[in-house]
């Protein structure tokens, strides 16, 4: 009986003790691996790359990716610069403050498109980071290096992105 009781009581502070557990990453960041856009009404889910993903604390430029893979393959970099440490939260930034660049390969036809600068078609807002994830959304419209009359709009960007 008192074993029966042991055993009990040593499995209620085992249950006890794993649900205290803190496995969150901060107060309103999100996992820090999600980049999810609409590239010209398709939504694209793309996987974080974290080789990518760098913050520089003197210059303060955080940068972040993904692909996805399949037809077509599709790449997305982006990069701001911000104290994610003792920045204010939400703010928001556009080109040429920021930097979106989109790469679209379908077969052997590779597109890479830019925010073109100084046009405001781009715009990045930061929401809440913990130092080390920074979560936000993004919109652009996106120029084609090679043909400046082929764009790609982008919206309803979201992204949680692990920096360091």
């Amino acid at each position: 009986m008192i074993r029966s009781i042991f055993l009990s009581l040593a499995g209620l502070s085992l249950l006890l003790i794993s649900a205290c557990a803190d496995n969150s990453t901060g107060p309103g960041v999100g996992s820090g691996s999600e980049l999810v856009a609409k590239i010209n009404g398709t939504e694209v889910t793309f996987t974080f790359q974290p080789a990518v993903a760098s913050y520089d604390p003197a210059t303060k430029l955080g940068r972040f990716g993904g692909t996805t893979t399949g037809t077509p393959t599709r790449t997305m970099t982006l990069s701001f610069t911000h104290d994610i440490d003792n920045g204010s939260f939400p703010i928001t930034f556009k080109d040429p403050d920021i930097s979106i660049t989109y790469i679209e390969i379908n077969g052997t036809d590779t597109t890479t498109t830019i925010c073109e600068p100084l046009k405001g078609h781009c715009t990045l807002t930061l929401t809440d980071s913990n130092g080390s994830i920074v979560d936000g959304t993004f919109s652009a419209t996106l120029t084609d290096t090679k043909n400046a009359s082929k764009t790609f709009d982008i919206k309803g960007g979201t992204f949680s992105a692990r920096l360091r």
